[in-house]
């Protein structure tokens, strides 16, 4: 038997009650999931600060080996040359001597 409901009765348009019902958050309750969710926000906002900075150091780094690189790479040729004039004077020497 359903509430309102006679089942002995032909009659169908006999009362029927609905029940409807919605909880309803205390107000704090709803206060402190926005305020975990904007600190949950921040937090991914200073992870994302963190991996730039890591980011922009690691190609700064890069940046600085490629530069000595090429530096050292100068040198090496100026020593190459250097090396290279003074076994040609050594030559040159012999040569007269």
């Amino acid at each position: 038997m359903k509430d309102g409901v006679n089942n002995k009765s032909a009659d169908p348009f006999q009362e029927q009650r609905f029940e409807l019902s919605q909880s309803v958050d205390f107000p704090l309750t709803t206060s402190y999931r926005l305020k975990a969710l904007k600190e949950g926000e921040k937090a991914m906002e200073f992870s994302i600060q963190e991996e730039e900075s890591k980011v922009k150091a690691g190609v700064k780094s890069r940046y600085i080996e490629v530069i000595y690189a090429i530096h050292l790479q100068r040198l090496r040729d100026q020593q190459l040359k250097l090396a290279t004039e003074l076994y040609n004077a050594e030559l040159r020497k012999e040569g007269k001597d």
